[in-house]
């Protein structure tokens, strides 16, 4: 079974129906959802976007109680409507915000939400009413009816972001037959403080070979690969950095720069939405409080930097960047209030504030730990099918789904149920419509692990040794994984069809050589050894390094 399919079905719930009668009544601002356990709230939100009158709302951004929150609830929205109309907004710190460590990786995701964000205009209460009624899409946002939908969490929200005025005018936009001179585009990225290297392998970067242009945006997954017939783009593709090959070809690109150390008119998250989006929060008092005390700590880090060079001479501010402190632009906790105020808003957790209107009550439970005792899990699946619970068991992988079934056989049991193509990450009963959604990762005692889309464009195994090749010396030793150990001989030009290619040189035994082209540097890395001696240099055609490998193999 799909999980679209097991998710219409919570379409059909009571309370999604109160839900979206009570959104209708523009008096009701502030709603709770009381009683939502588990990944009930994101297959709730997942069955008001998918039911046949879809919910209304260009944008619905949810602001889960942390990092590890968010992931989870992100997770669980992309196994329902996909990657294409569910992002995630990280904060751009690797840690908390007060060490001022960067992460490159999260920044892409950042700055991709917002040139999402700002692509278009937005639609007119009426367009998007049109639009909806059509079942169709705004370009300026994604998925059916124009709905896009944001996973965040409050450190991300605490960070200002770069105006949309000035996203859009230092975004270098192209498309397939636009007309480009390299040299003014290499002037444009390099004044954008993108980067020249040899080989892009993270956000920043660009590289020029004969008449292909590889430019690494920081709003895009993946870097993309723009070929010229001429001084025509004649295609746009993106490529994969371990592998260097082409992915999806697309017909126009918008290349972001970096806005790390702020452009000088930042704005808060909250006004690049449109003013009809609604805000959905785990606990708004949770969130108000952590903005606040974000910016405490900030202040602290400050008051800490100045008692400690103050007495050396030195200012906090000055021109000596060792004890320069760091340009934080962070949302004030007022601000926070006025801004979310300006919204309709959605409570989902266990508390609700002050001013809730509306009140929709839902019967949900958990699933139980069962720590891998199938005695308890056969005992407590067999009362809920007695009680007339419909059973669905969410997998990721179709074999977890039949070991189950041969576990309950085995042991006797007949406990029928429904094997579900996708899992989320917890399971939960619901009362109201006797349905148990259980994860087999709970019923196994497994770690679940959320995925987010930087990971590709974080630095990975395959990134570190694109970095060592920018800094490899001829003589190096490298191995090749079909050719053995051999020595760097440099970067070299060969022709290739009407234009030259830059492909690396390898020197084997006996002066023989062997060339790398862009399209294989998954199949070499840089020699390695504990002990630091030098390596024997295999000699092509003996296959003594193939029986190496086999050997090897054997041992491990």
């Amino acid at each position: 079974m799909e999980i679209q399919d097991l998710v219409k079905r919570f379409a059909g719930h009571s309370g999604v129906s109160a839900m979206r009668h009570v959104w209708n009544d523009e008096a009701a601002r502030t709603i709770h959802l009381k009683g939502l356990a588990a990944s009930a709230a994101p297959m709730l939100f997942s069955a008001l976007a998918l039911a046949d009158e879809p919910w209304r709302v260009p944008v619905a951004l949810f602001v889960l109680n942390d990092l590890e929150e968010a992931g989870y609830f992100y997770h669980d929205l992309t196994q329902v409507l996909g990657e294409g109309k569910v992002l995630f907004l990280p904060s751009s710190y690797k840690r908390a915000i007060k060490y001022g460590q960067k992460d490159s990786a999260n920044e892409v995701l950042r700055t991709e939400v917002l040139t999402r964000l700002a692509a278009s205009p937005q639609p007119s209460p009426k367009e998007r009413e049109l639009l909806t009624s059509r079942n169709q899409s705004h370009p300026s946002l994604g998925g059916a009816g124009g709905r896009l939908y944001i996973v965040t969490y409050p450190d991300a929200l605490a960070e200002l972001v770069v105006s949309r005025d000035t996203l859009n005018d230092r975004s270098v936009r192209l498309a397939v037959r636009d007309t480009v001179e390299i040299p003014q585009m290499e002037a444009t990225l390099v004044g954008e403080g993108f980067e020249r290297v040899d080989y892009v392998y993270e956000p920043g970067q660009f590289a020029v070979r004969g008449s292909i242009i590889d430019v690494f945006s920081y709003a895009s997954e993946y870097p993309y690969r723009i070929d010229l017939f001429g001084d025509e783009v004649d295609s746009i593709r993106t490529f994969e950095i371990e592998s260097q090959l082409s992915r999806d070809k697309v017909q126009q690109v918008s290349i972001v720069p970096n806005f790390e150390g702020g452009a000088g008119d930042e704005v808060s998250f909250f006004d690049f939405l449109p003013k009809d989006s609604a805000l959905a929060f785990q606990d708004y008092f949770w969130a108000h409080e952590r903005i606040e005390q974000l910016g405490s700590e900030i202040e602290n880090s400050k008051l800490k930097i100045e008692s400690a060079v103050t007495p050396l001479g030195l200012h906090p501010d000055g021109d000596n960047a060792q004890f320069s402190t760091l340009n934080f632009q962070l949302l004030d906790a007022a601000d926070f209030i006025r801004k979310t105020q300006a919204f309709r808003r959605i409570e989902f957790g266990t508390k609700a504030s002050t001013t809730v209107q509306a009140t929709i009550n839902f019967d949900t439970s958990p699933q139980p730990l069962f720590h891998k005792n199938f005695e308890l899990v056969e005992q407590s699946l067999t009362d809920l099918i007695e009680r007339g619970y419909q059973l669905y068991i969410l997998t990721d992988s179709a074999k977890q789904a039949e070991r189950l079934k041969t576990i309950f056989e085995e042991r006797g049991g007949d406990i029928p149920f429904t094997a579900v193509d996708k899992t989320i990450h917890g399971g939960f009963a619901d009362h109201t419509m006797r349905v148990a959604c259980y994860t087999d990762h709970q019923i196994f005692d497994r770690f679940h692990k959320y995925n987010l889309r930087s990971d590709k464009a974080r630095s990975g195994k395959m990134a570190i040794s694109l970095k060592e090749l920018s800094q490899f010396e001829p003589g190096d030793y490298v191995v090749h994984i079909d050719h053995g150990v051999g020595r760097f001989a440099g970067l070299v030009r060969m022709p290739n069809g009407s234009g030259t290619q830059e492909v690396i040189k390898l020197v084997y035994s006996n002066d023989d050589v062997v060339f790398v082209s862009i399209h294989s540097l998954h199949k070499i890395s840089k020699y390695k050894s504990k002990e630091g001696e030098a390596p024997r240099i295999n000699k092509l055609g003996t296959g003594a390094w193939e029986k190496l490998k086999e050997r090897t193999k054997t041992k491990i």
